[in-house]
């Protein structure tokens, strides 16, 4: 199957079990510098922080409150924590471009590690390539259910919200296979055979 990397806005990584020897973070770190390395330009959203001269009429009827129409979002989650331990990876995560790592995951049963203020709690970033604010950095936070809930359940939840805002305030423009293929269909000279016939 062929997916242009222009139309893809999400990128998820589920597991079973969290086992710190298998650097799930520094897998996923990799597989982010990789797709960052690949033409996918952001859209501008010409009415981020209000109505300019440049404001299109796509952008207004949207109303996106994100600063790019099309960013990608990526997400690890974990059924079972096994043996999960924020002070284990988060030196990693604090030395590491917050872009180049998961938007947000989710340890099912333990917690969620998201981008963070850390002066508002419950404050989370959905696009940490806009949150550059030193206020931010990355946080452990747990679940507490309400009444009938589980911990699971919130943890769920929290990631399902953010998809869910995501996918509904992006946008994506329509690709151009041109611009992957292009260069499979230029003819060079020496291929060619003319006839008059």
């Amino acid at each position: 199957e062929y997916i242009p990397i222009t139309s893809v806005l999400g990128i998820g990584e589920v597991k079973s079990t969290y086992y710190h020897s298998k650097d799930y973070y520094g897998k996923f770190h990799r597989d982010l510098t990789g797709i960052s390395k690949m033409d996918r330009p952001l859209v501008e959203n010409t009415k981020y922080g209000g109505l300019q001269p440049s404001t299109t009429l796509k952008d207004m009827v949207l109303g996106s409150p994100n600063k790019y129409l099309n960013n990608l979002y990526s997400f690890f989650i974990c059924i079972n924590s096994g043996d999960f331990d924020f002070n284990k990876i988060k030196c990693l995560l604090n030395s590491t471009e917050p872009e180049l790592l998961p938007n947000l995951s989710v340890i099912l049963d333990k917690g969620i590690v998201a981008y963070g203020n850390c002066n508002q709690e419950g404050k989370v970033h959905k696009y940490p390539i806009e949150a550059k604010d030193d206020d931010y950095s990355w946080c452990f936070m747990e679940g507490a259910p309400n009444g009938e809930g589980s911990m699971e359940g919130v943890h769920l939840s929290v990631l399902h919200g953010q998809l869910i805002s995501h996918l509904s305030s992006s946008q994506l423009e329509p690709a151009s296979t041109y611009r992957y293929t292009g260069d499979m269909s230029v003819f060079r000279k020496s291929s060619l055979i003319w006839s008059k016939k």
